[in-house]
């Protein structure tokens, strides 16, 4: 698990490390094992480092705060559109 998530880049800011899932078998009945990558990581706790096999696959799910960034991004371009255009500069003219 170490392994792959370190090749993908590691998680990000906002991934809920503590909360990582593989996801292995068929997929009408998936084996879903619990994997604390935080504890991993931060503690080297070794029994969090599962073997994965070919066609596991690796979830490591956004914290509540990076679901609270992802909606502000997806809501930036409305709000400012709501706005209207020159408003950018009229905010920073005064």
């Amino acid at each position: 698990l170490a392994d792959a998530i370190s090749e993908a880049g590691g998680p990000t800011v906002f991934a809920a490390a503590a909360e990582t899932r593989v996801v292995r078998g068929e997929i009408t009945k998936p084996e879903i094992l619990l994997a604390d990558l935080q504890g991993l990581i931060e503690n080297g706790d070794q029994s969090q480092n599962i073997s994965l096999v070919n066609g596991d696959l690796v979830y490591v799910p956004r914290s509540w705060i990076g679901n609270v960034n992802r909606l502000s991004e997806q809501l930036m371009p409305l709000w400012q559109l709501l706005k209207g255009p020159g408003s950018v500069y009229r905010t920073y003219k005064k």
